[in-house]
């Protein structure tokens, strides 16, 4: 979870269940869909959680579709994932 992100700001914690997205049982399919409207869509997301016991629905004020975070080298320090995978010279 990011900290200050929108999960947070809602109020969800990292131990919670997540069982539905916008009243359609969780797959990771609905999520997704829901995510990469909220691109377009201006209402929040709507999550039915569960803490134990208890169920609450939560609103996460989103609007930024989906986003896929990747790796980004940095060419000023070493190169260790290279030197961890390069074959091996045997004597």
């Amino acid at each position: 979870m990011v900290y200050q992100g929108p999960a947070q700001k809602a109020g969800i914690a990292p131990a919670v269940k997540l069982i539905a997205v916008n009243g359609r049982q969780y797959t990771p399919t609905v999520l997704r869909e829901a995510v990469a409207k909220t691109a377009t869509d201006a209402k929040p997301l709507e999550l039915l959680l569960r803490n134990g016991e208890y169920y609450e629905t939560r609103r996460v004020d989103y609007r930024g579709g989906e986003r896929y975070p990747h790796l980004v080298k940095d060419t000023a320090a070493r190169d260790f994932l290279s030197e961890i995978i390069a074959p091996k010279v045997k004597r």
